[in-house]
């Protein structure tokens, strides 16, 4: 059997290229197996990060009011649409360890941390300790490079630094990893928080019955929330309103997964909540550890001021900022660097906002 001109030619064709063709061919297997390993696990972290949320009863938003108590948490469970409420302070402070040096620290505080019905976390060891104790977050014991019944050092406001026995570890599924963050993660009870003279509870944690799922319900409750405590005289400062159900970090899973960059802008956005305080009332999509890139909108009234502050582009004239949108320097990259007086546009879930950019801040 004769073959023709260009069966010959390809057969010769390999018979050249040798070993080169047997390692192409190895590339290509080798990237159809790490295709199917990528979208195996993204698929698999999906699932499996919902999940590890869902079961901790996450907050579906939180009201930052300064003074969180028994009376206003009763109030809060018995409004319509309230499942739960409970008191929390997130205290952003420091830590010194052992050798000296200095780290970042965020202390969680409530009324009894294993016990909160809101945003569980599970505890994993204990050990025995005699005075005023905090839990660490697992991940966090290496950072803070203490093991359970050890001691670490944080700066409480208006005391100084303090000296805590480390009575167990626990397990945060919605923390960011503690080495990841360079950040300490410890948990105390509002009893040894009283102790050291501090004050009442700052935030209120809030889950909402109906269906969790459904972001604009979730949003409508919170807002509703937000507007009657405002309306019964309770400064409201801000209210954040998490993700209906995903894990807080699961975007940045799935885009390092499908080397995706490109995140969207989150945005929850309330005109008739916004006039209710003197500076606008912030609403604010966030994780519980508030960093990660989320973005917060916040809508002023118009006597509100920003002229003692200096722009570094644009003007913050009052007749100036009517309608239009103040931006920071790391919002103005996000939004492609748009130019003073450009449309900017943002999507609100859902609903598109086009307003003109006024001016950029440091």
């Amino acid at each position: 059997m004769s073959l023709s001109i260009g069966w010959i030619k390809l057969k010769r064709d390999f018979e050249a290229m040798g070993g080169r063709l047997a390692l192409v061919v190895l590339a290509m297997v080798f990237g159809l197996v790490c295709t199917i390993a990528i979208t195996s696990a993204r698929a698999a972290l999906t699932r499996d990060m919902a999940t590890a949320n869902t079961v901790t009863l996450p907050a579906s938003g939180i009201l930052d009011i300064g003074t969180v108590d028994a009376p206003l948490l009763a109030r809060l469970r018995a409004m319509d649409g309230v499942a739960s409420a409970e008191g929390l302070s997130i205290i952003r402070t420091r830590s010194r360890r052992a050798d000296g040096s200095f780290g970042r620290a965020l202390l969680f505080v409530s009324a009894e941390p294993l016990a909160q019905q809101i945003g569980q976390i599970r505890l994993e060891q204990t050990g025995d300790i005699a005075g005023p104790s905090v839990l660490l977050e697992r991940r966090a014991l290496g950072v803070a490079q203490v093991d359970i019944g050890g001691t670490v050092t944080l700066d409480i406001p208006g005391r100084g630094f303090t000296a805590f026995g480390v009575a167990g570890s626990v397990f945060d599924p919605a923390l960011a990893p503690a080495e990841q963050e360079q950040a300490l993660y410890a948990y105390m009870d509002l009893a040894t928080w009283e102790a050291l003279g501090g004050g009442l509870l700052e935030l209120a944690e809030i889950r909402v019955t109906g269906d969790l799922a459904d972001q604009e319900h979730v949003d409508a409750v919170l807002i509703s929330v937000a507007s009657a405590l405002r309306a019964a005289g309770v400064n409201v400062h801000q209210l954040q309103i998490s993700r209906a159900q995903p894990h807080p970090h699961q975007s940045q899973m799935s885009a390092v997964l499908v080397a995706d960059l490109a995140q969207p802008l989150d945005f929850a956005y309330a005109q008739d909540v916004a006039p209710a305080r003197a500076n606008g009332l912030a609403i604010t999509r966030s994780y519980p550890d508030g960093g990660h890139g989320s973005l917060a909108l916040l809508t002023l009234e118009e006597r509100s001021s920003l002229a003692h502050l200096t722009p570094l582009a644009g003007s913050l004239a009052q007749t100036d900022l009517n309608g239009g949108l103040v931006v920071n320097q790391a919002a103005h990259s996000l939004l492609g660097a748009p130019d003073i007086g450009d449309d900017v546009r943002l999507s609100l879930d859902g609903m598109l906002l086009t307003a003109p950019l006024r001016a950029v801040l440091r």
